[in-house]
Protein backbone atom coordinates (compact mmCIF):
# COMPACT_ATOMS: atom_id res chain seq x y z
CA UNK A 1 0.00 0.00 0.00
CA UNK A 2 1.27 3.44 -0.96
CA UNK A 3 2.04 5.82 1.90
CA UNK A 4 1.56 9.46 1.01
CA UNK A 5 3.84 12.07 2.53
CA UNK A 6 2.68 15.61 3.13
CA UNK A 7 4.85 18.72 3.46
CA UNK A 8 3.24 21.41 5.58
CA UNK A 9 3.82 25.12 5.19
CA UNK A 10 3.82 27.70 7.97
CA UNK A 11 0.27 28.74 7.22
CA UNK A 12 -1.06 25.29 8.17
CA UNK A 13 0.39 25.66 11.65
CA UNK A 14 -0.41 29.36 12.10
CA UNK A 15 -4.04 29.19 10.97
CA UNK A 16 -4.67 26.03 12.95
CA UNK A 17 -3.31 27.59 16.14
CA UNK A 18 -5.02 30.95 15.76
CA UNK A 19 -8.31 30.13 14.04
CA UNK A 20 -9.42 26.51 14.03
CA UNK A 21 -7.61 24.19 16.42
CA UNK A 22 -6.42 26.07 19.49
CA UNK A 23 -4.09 23.97 21.63
CA UNK A 24 -6.48 23.92 24.58
CA UNK A 25 -9.63 23.25 22.52
CA UNK A 26 -8.51 20.56 20.05
CA UNK A 27 -5.40 18.88 21.43
CA UNK A 28 -6.07 15.81 19.29
CA UNK A 29 -5.20 17.82 16.15
CA UNK A 30 -1.74 18.59 17.52
CA UNK A 31 -1.27 15.05 18.82
CA UNK A 32 -2.18 13.79 15.35
CA UNK A 33 0.44 16.01 13.73
CA UNK A 34 3.07 14.66 16.10
CA UNK A 35 2.00 11.06 15.43
CA UNK A 36 2.08 11.51 11.65
CA UNK A 37 5.44 13.29 11.82
CA UNK A 38 6.89 10.52 13.99
CA UNK A 39 5.67 8.00 11.43
CA UNK A 40 7.17 9.86 8.48
CA UNK A 41 3.92 11.00 6.88
CA UNK A 42 4.12 14.72 7.69
CA UNK A 43 7.18 16.89 7.17
CA UNK A 44 8.10 20.51 6.95
CA UNK A 45 11.16 22.51 5.98
CA UNK A 46 13.63 24.75 7.75
CA UNK A 47 12.01 27.92 6.39
CA UNK A 48 8.77 26.97 8.14
CA UNK A 49 10.67 26.44 11.39
CA UNK A 50 12.28 29.85 10.96
CA UNK A 51 8.90 31.48 10.33
CA UNK A 52 7.35 29.88 13.42
CA UNK A 53 10.34 30.86 15.51
CA UNK A 54 9.71 34.54 14.72
CA UNK A 55 6.44 34.32 16.64
CA UNK A 56 8.14 33.34 19.90
CA UNK A 57 4.71 32.24 21.18
CA UNK A 58 2.81 29.09 22.16
CA UNK A 59 2.95 27.84 18.58
CA UNK A 60 6.72 28.17 18.47
CA UNK A 61 7.02 26.47 21.85
CA UNK A 62 4.95 23.55 20.59
CA UNK A 63 6.83 23.34 17.28
CA UNK A 64 10.19 23.49 19.04
CA UNK A 65 9.23 20.84 21.60
CA UNK A 66 7.34 18.45 19.35
CA UNK A 67 7.74 19.06 15.67
CA UNK A 68 11.09 20.67 14.86
CA UNK A 69 13.14 17.88 16.33
CA UNK A 70 15.66 16.01 14.27
CA UNK A 71 15.44 16.16 10.49
CA UNK A 72 11.72 16.90 10.12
Amino acid sequence: MECRVYVLDANVFIQAATQYYAFDRVPSFWEGLIWHADNGRVHSIDRVRDELKKGNDDLWSWAHDHFCRGSR
